[in-house]
């Protein structure tokens, strides 16, 4: 569908063409009727896919076309779990919104809090917020979400996942219900604390799923190569990205140190490269992420603080130098790149320590993945084969019959045991007793001369 199909305000469809977008997604199409519906939603969709605008659009329609109040007041909260995600949302409703008259406001956490007081105070309409920052501002009342209309859980798993269950349930607990809209993206619903959430924050949702979140993105071309070690997966990564042919590549690591390492290697061999971790200052991050946004540099070294909410459409590659421990991560990961209907490559490097993680995302996406070599670059290593499990029976079977053998049951199982002797003998004593009693006692039999021992003394 077209944008005019869903009756939106011209100024908005302005706003979606100046992005470049002419038809909606798949979840931008079960989305938007129901937002403008006044419907709750709870919803999953593969990353790329487009989701801000799926909530975004009809939130800003509605606004329009709803009671206006006689003062501004904050009326739509959209929560993301990251800073760099909520960095990404507000430059795109900022986009959305920009013939609009109205505040678009961005509350996160490492950064001045007087400073964000100072915006509230404005009372922004629209609010991007990570949720502890926002819950500090409410419980420090710089911040009423007294007429809030719109609520939205933006990527709620990976939010819970991060411990935000309590400041999530405060925020909702701080608005007023009664006219309140909530919506819910997720990469899964089957999430046990997201399954919780929804069920005290959702009225009657309508539930999207456009694609689950273990489904491999279909444009996104999966590429895996068999590793040795550490130096050769670096060699390898040198030669990928010197060769391949890419317009911007980002490759992520395990480790913060390991970010700068394999930076300052790439740097070394005349590649475009920079860095980007954890540790950094808000500020340096955020200039990182600028200059690589608009192609300054060609290529980042990330951890997963760039996994989610890094949306760049001149991203054609993804490499996974380290491949990660949890499967999701892989989808997020790997889905940074073939975004918006574009076309994507990612390589993946596998090593004797990545085996673990390489069995849990095959089982995750349930498909069989296809390592291979690396011309020029061929590894020793060819996969690890599981180990031969034995099988035993279980300790209370040993030594059991299989059928239990009534008396008089010729065709029953016979028990077949070690203690044949030992009933034997118990048999013969018997016998013995039986003689002694009907005869009176036999006298008792010497040993032979050959069972006596040269000191005199008779064995035991």
């Amino acid at each position: 569908m077209r944008f005019q199909d869903f009756g939106i305000d011209p100024r908005l469809i302005s706003s979606i063409e100046h992005l470049g977008f002419e038809k909606a997604t798949e979840v931008q199409e079960a989305a938007i009727p129901l937002i403008l519906g006044g419907c709750d939603i709870m919803a999953t969709s593969q990353t790329g896919s487009g989701k801000t605008i799926a909530y975004g659009l009809p939130i800003l329609q509605r606004m329009l076309k709803q009671r206006r109040f006689e003062h501004r007041a904050v009326r739509a909260v959209i929560l993301a779990p990251t800073r760099e995600l909520a960095i990404q949302v507000h430059a795109n409703m900022k986009h959305l919104g920009m013939s609009l008259d109205y505040q678009i406001q961005l509350i996160i956490g490492r950064e001045s809090f007087q400073h964000q007081e100072k915006l509230l105070r404005k009372n922004p309409e629209v609010l991007i917020a990570t949720p502890g920052r926002l819950l500090d501002h409410i419980r420090g009342k710089t911040i009423s979400l007294e007429h809030l209309e719109f609520l939205v859980l933006d990527e709620a798993d990976r939010m819970l996942d991060m411990g935000f269950r309590d400041d999530v349930s405060a925020i909702s607990n701080s608005a007023p219900n009664v006219k309140r809209q909530t919506m819910l993206f997720s990469a899964t619903l089957e999430h046990v604390d997201v399954a919780n959430i929804c069920n005290q924050v959702l009225r009657a949702p309508e539930r999207i799923e456009i694609n689950r979140s273990n489904d491999q993105h279909e444009k996104i071309e999966q590429r895996l190569h068999f590793s040795d070690n550490l130096t050769h997966k670096e060699e390898q990564l040198v030669h990928i990205a010197k060769t391949e042919d890419y317009r911007q590549l980002l490759i992520f690591t395990a480790t913060k140190s390991d970010t700068e390492r394999l930076a300052k290697l790439l740097v070394d061999n005349d590649i475009n490269a920079t860095s980007i971790n954890g540790d950094m200052l808000q500020n340096q991050r955020k200039r990182t992420l600028e200059d690589f946004r608009r192609g300054r540099v060609e290529v980042l070294v990330a951890t997963d603080v760039a996994a989610r909410g890094l949306d760049i459409r001149t991203l054609s590659h993804v490499i996974n130098f380290d491949l990660p421990i949890n499967p999701e991560d892989f989808i997020h990961r790997t889905g940074r790149t073939g975004r918006a209907g574009a076309t994507g490559i990612a390589i993946s490097l596998v090593s004797p320590k990545d085996w673990t993680s390489f069995g849990k995302i095959e089982s995750y996406l349930k498909i069989k993945l296809k390592c291979t070599m690396l011309e020029g670059f061929e590894a020793k290593f060819k996969g690890l084969k599981p180990k031969p499990t034995k099988k035993r029976l279980p300790a209370s079977n040993k030594g059991r019959p299989t059928k239990l053998a009534r008396k008089g049951d010729k065709n029953a199982p016979q028990h077949k045991s070690n203690s044949a002797p030992k009933q034997a003998k118990k048999q013969s004593m018997r016998d013995s007793l039986a003689s002694a009693i009907d005869g009176g006692f036999a006298p008792l039999k010497r040993k032979p001369r050959a069972e006596i021992i040269d000191d005199g003394h008779e064995e035991d």
